[in-house]
């Protein structure tokens, strides 16, 4: 390291030498700008932030579309989640297109287990082996299984954000007045658009499109998320709708 010798002169005549050496170089400097990050460090971080975070709560919707439409995208549902580390969950979904029918419950308490489902599939309570189990075999990377997978990793096995390959980093977007990395990648039948807040590495949507034979199904699941806030008790209650009992 280089040094600077800086002389003066007291009063009495004796001379002092001082050596100044220059600052250290920052350690900041030497690591990657978020703006530099690719798509495989962003989902990691975002997998760390939701495996390590105590609480986590959200709110949000899902847009679909339709044969007769395919490429128009409406919202069909909305739906709540509420997550205390290590085993109190609940998510539930609203069915926009019967008047805010709840259309299911799913809710853990420790190694308790439970559904309700609305609907088509009639109205009951289902006590259930695992959360695995609570929730339909996912077929798409944006369902409902989606956080629990990043927020409980090994516990949900289906089509997840960790499973997408080629993944690309796309241009930023803003998402709800948040700034957003976008990541997109493909599974095994679905392509998927991964948009994670720059600022908390937290979900805010996920696009993904299914290819069949005949048509394609695409979803766009948006999340309005808060991690590591208190989270009333209320809000982790099963709470099915009156009057339906098992």
């Amino acid at each position: 390291m280089l040094q600077m010798q800086v002389g003066c002169l007291t009063s009495t005549g004796i001379a002092i030498v001082l050596f100044v050496c220059p600052p250290p170089i920052s350690q900041s400097t030497t690591s990657q700008p978020s703006s530099e990050l690719t798509a495989e460090e962003i989902l990691r971080r975002t997998r760390e932030v939701y495996s390590k975070c105590k609480t986590y709560r959200d709110t949000g919707y899902l847009e679909g579309n339709s044969r007769e439409s395919p490429l128009r995208l409406e919202r069909t549902r909305e739906f709540t989640t509420a997550f205390v580390r290590p085993g109190q969950f609940r998510y539930q979904e609203w069915d926009k297109k019967r008047a805010n029918e709840v259309r299911q419950i799913i809710w853990r308490n420790g190694q308790q287990v439970k559904t309700w489902w609305g609907g088509n599939k009639g109205r009951k309570i289902i006590d259930r082996a695992s959360l695995d189990k609570a929730i339909d075999p996912p077929i798409s990377v944006g369902g409902e299984h989606t956080v629990v997978m990043l927020l409980m990793p090994g516990e949900v096995h289906g089509p997840g954000i960790s499973g997408l390959r080629n993944l690309m980093r796309l241009e930023d977007k803003t998402v709800d007045g948040h700034n957003c990395y976008v990541v997109a990648g493909r599974g095994k039948s679905t392509s998927a658009t991964i948009w994670v807040d720059s600022r908390q590495f937290l979900v805010r949507r996920v696009e993904d499109v299914n290819s069949y034979i005949t048509h394609e199904r695409r979803g766009r699941r948006t999340f309005n998320p808060v991690i590591d806030e208190p989270i009333p008790e209320s809000s982790l209650a099963f709470r099915p709708p009156e009057n339906d009992t098992k």
